[in-house]
């Protein structure tokens, strides 16, 4: 009887992890598919200059000036050596991958085949947190079928698309953390909060912007312990120990000891160490100490102990209360970061018509009110993880709508209500007329919001300045080889093109700049400033520390008188003080020694 007990739990297991391997198949295959459809034009829908920068650092890494726990570029002027913020953790299967192939494709292409290969690894990983979280939300058992599963893949495009083969910048990887912390609030016990431990410190690590998704989750788990729900406690002490365990330690390996204590308002450092470690352990000694005791002693101790370490954290570090950008020069904030897509609200979108976007938040809310019942479902049977998921599903969107750079992150969490949307219209469907008046109200509802969103929507108007045709002129079309004759110097040039510039073999001792990153923000400022002003000694002064000037000849005009310098160079013409070099007649790269005796 025990021999036969144990074989029928064997062939259970079995057939569960061989459902489990079915969804992960499905949403696999499907992603899969979105990938090609990318890439089916030859360019990336969301490739940009992160790429090109996070190539860089890659290759400066694995070169013989490389150090691991150095976050400089050398090539990059901004004024002064470029610091990156960007973290050690993305890059690292970049280079592990790099160093496997190099034996057999030489360093260079190693390199380059690894920037190809490892993103739709990563999506793998990406793929099976959807599958986990889906077979214990949506479990096949409940009538869920596999169409269902590959419709809410295709919901998951944005996302998707961040895992595209030459897709390295950091957000695949924040994503997948984001989805590791999702999984273990799912699973709601001791396995799951470490999950949810380990993918807060990792998401931390990569870059700052899963933060408001951190917040919403652990505060749940917060009202949950406090509203004394089954195993709430369970996980949030496994998770909050977890977060004091790792952080450190993660710190040291990724930054060293000095980076470790240093303060970077906008990357992972002291602040956030020190803000990771305070919470959970408070979060650890409540789960302790007041696990049985009732919601109106855990409330005051734990809101008194967060709000003491936020507190204690401000006075520590108060040059980061002014939020990650502090310092960026104001003239590079008016006349790029102002200007930048990602962080405009979706109602004041300078791209163009907001309706595309107004429609997008529309399909995910509708998403949302279909899955809301089965969510409902859950908290009155006692299990509020669910619930926590959709909340930080539902906040996605309203970022989304205030900041253009949350644009993916609804197409990761609110995505992952499809099957269950689905399958409450299944379920409606049975009863006569039930599903019709449930579309008829979830649709008049999301359509009456959507009306209202575009009444309120101020659609930026486009510069045709010629700060504007800096941004868009990239000069992909030029023959750059001519920086190779080069000698050691800096070269300045129009934030967009000096990233094109940073693609090409660049001579020792030859840097560009500056780049279009907050932390060059001074840089711009000055390279703004030498191309736009008209005082001819202002012009002097900025071109001062550079020692050769690269400009792309750009077909369209920009707003006349609006940058002298800028204007003549980009027409072709040649400028008093700038000696033309030699980079091919039909070439539109063009490149100039400055004079600075004969500068005007």
């Amino acid at each position: 009887m025990a021999g036969a007990r144990r074989g029928e739990a064997g062939a259970s297991s079995t057939r569960q992890e061989g459902s489990l391997l079915r969804i992960f198949f499905v949403v696999y295959l499907t992603a899969i598919l979105l990938l090609l459809l990318d890439l089916s034009d030859g360019r990336l829908f969301f490739a940009d200059v992160d790429d090109v920068l996070r190539g860089v650092q890659i290759r400066h890494l694995l070169s013989a000036s490389g150090s691991f726990w150095d976050l400089t570029l050398p090539m990059i002027d901004s004024p002064g050596i470029y610091v990156s913020p960007w973290s050690r953790l993305v890059d690292l299967p970049y280079a592990g991958l790099s160093l496997l192939l190099t034996p057999l494709l030489g360093r260079d292409e190693a390199i380059s085949a690894s920037l190809l290969i490892w993103p739709p690894m990563l999506l793998s990983v990406y793929g099976l947190f959807v599958a986990m979280i889906w077979k214990r939300i949506a479990p096949i058992t409940e009538g869920i079928h596999y169409f269902r599963l590959a419709a809410g893949t295709f919901a998951m495009l944005y996302a998707v698309f961040e895992f595209s083969p030459g897709r390295i910048d950091h957000h695949n990887f924040q994503i997948v953390a984001l989805m590791a912390v999702a999984y273990g609030l799912v699973r709601f016990d001791r396995s799951g909060g470490i999950v949810v431990g380990v993918g807060t410190v990792m998401s931390v690590a990569i870059a700052l912007e899963g933060l408001p998704f951190l917040v919403i989750m652990f505060g749940g788990l917060f009202v949950a312990f406090v509203a004394g729900a089954t195993r709430a406690a369970e996980t949030l002490s496994a998770a909050a120990a977890t977060i004091c365990i790792a952080t450190v330690p993660t710190a040291l390996a990724l930054l060293g000891a000095s980076g470790t204590m240093s303060t970077q308002c906008d990357a992972f450092s002291a602040l956030y160490i020190a803000l990771l470690v305070g919470l959970s352990g408070i979060s650890w000694i409540a789960c302790r100490c007041f696990a049985d005791a009732s919601g109106w002693v855990k409330l005051p101790v734990l809101a008194a102990a967060s709000i003491g370490v936020i507190v204690a954290t401000g006075i520590s570090f108060p040059e980061c209360l002014a939020g990650p950008y502090v310092g960026m020069d104001p003239l590079a904030k008016q006349l790029w970061f102002d200007r930048v897509p990602q962080e405009q609200g979706l109602l004041h979108y300078a791209g163009g018509s907001p309706l595309p976007g107004i429609v997008l938040i529309g399909i995910f809310l509708t998403i949302l009110a279909l899955a809301a019942p089965r969510v409902l479902s859950e908290v009155r049977a006692g299990n509020p993880a669910l619930a926590i998921l959709f909340v930080t599903a539902l906040v996605s969107v309203l970022l989304a709508t205030g900041l253009l750079r949350y644009i993916r992150f609804p197409f990761v969490f609110a995505a992952l209500f499809v099957p269950l949307a689905l399958r409450h219209i299944d379920q409606t469907s049975r009863q006569s007329g039930r599903v019709s008046r449930t579309l008829f109200s979830v649709g008049t509802g999301v359509f009456l919001l959507m009306v209202g969103l575009w009444s309120l929507s101020r659609p930026q108007t486009i510069h045709g300045d010629a700060v504007q045709a800096m941004t868009i002129d990239d000069c992909k079309a030029g023959d750059m080889s001519a920086l190779t004759n080069l000698g050691q110097g800096h070269l300045l040039a129009p934030p967009t093109l000096a990233m094109s510039v940073l693609r090409n073999p660049m001579p020792s001792g030859l840097t560009v700049g500056p780049i279009p990153f907050h932390r060059a923000s001074r840089g711009m400022a000055n390279a703004y400033t030498a191309f736009i002003t008209t005082d001819p000694e202002t012009r002097r002064e900025a071109l001062a520390p550079f020692d050769y000037v690269a400009v792309c000849r750009f077909p369209a005009q920009a707003e006349p008188g609006s940058a002298p310098l800028y204007d003549a160079l980009s027409a072709g013409k040649d400028w008093p003080g700038l000696a033309r070099l030699e980079t091919g007649r039909a070439n539109p790269f063009q490149l100039f020694r400055i004079d600075h005796a004969n500068l005007r």
